[in-house]
């Protein structure tokens, strides 16, 4: 994960655990979901300005559309991202 967006993963990371203790008395669960390189219109110019290093780390990734990671995430099919769900 880039640098620059560290700060909003441990936001989201913190909202969600928060949400996670507070719906657990209502047996609700919380994940969250991660997926790899997306194909966003921001992407290409994050590649213009990101580290080198970034770019050497995700050149194995298959990166995809939102709407391919919304229907696998949807669809339980979790190889592409990352779910964290703790208890």
């Amino acid at each position: 994960m880039w640098r620059k967006n560290l700060g909003k993963f441990w936001r989201r990371t913190g909202l969600a655990d928060a949400l996670r203790s507070e719906l657990l008395l209502y047996g609700v669960t919380v994940q969250m979901f991660f997926p790899n390189t997306m194909l966003t219109p921001g992407y290409e110019e994050e590649c213009k300005t990101r580290p080198k290093i970034t770019s050497k780390i995700e050149e194995g990734d298959q990166p995809s559309t939102p709407e391919e990671a919304a229907k696998a995430m949807v669809d339980g099919k979790f190889g592409m991202c990352w779910v964290e769900s703790r208890p």
